[in-house]
């Protein structure tokens, strides 16, 4: 019922046309009026707060490699290194940048050296004879 109006006077219905438009009905007996379509925003949650996550990067030279590499990075990390075709060919524990791993025993060719503890970092070395 319409406030101020009397029973069996006019009646407001609210009807949701579509996602965030509602059309507001006016029903008198006999007669039926559509008072307007209006547009709304319902409200949603605000994230306050976002998680902070580490990326660790790494740096491996000399790059194309002969005899060894040395792996520069942030933290002690499990490195692998792996074929073209994606087959995990070597794995070590870098400590430090003062380590190395030796791939005198890898054929010449394209590998991919990446950590292996989550982190997503990918070089690209290449072997030498």
């Amino acid at each position: 019922m319409v406030p101020g109006s009397s029973p069996g006077g006019p009646t407001l219905k609210v009807k949701e046309l579509r996602r965030n438009f509602v059309a507001l009905f006016c029903f008198t007996p006999g007669l039926r009026q559509v008072l307007g379509v209006l547009s709304y925003f319902k409200s949603v949650p605000l994230v306050t707060s976002a998680k902070v996550i580490k990326v660790s990067e790494f740096k491996v030279f000399p790059n194309p490699a002969t005899g060894r590499v040395f792996i520069n990075l942030d933290e002690p990390a499990e490195i692998g290194i792996y074929s073209i075709l994606g087959q995990l060919v070597k794995q070590q524990l870098v400590a430090s940048s003062k380590n190395y791993i030796n791939v005198s025993d890898l054929h010449t060719g394209i590998y991919f050296v990446r950590m292996m503890n989550g982190y997503k970092n990918t070089q690209k070395l290449i072997v030498r004879e």
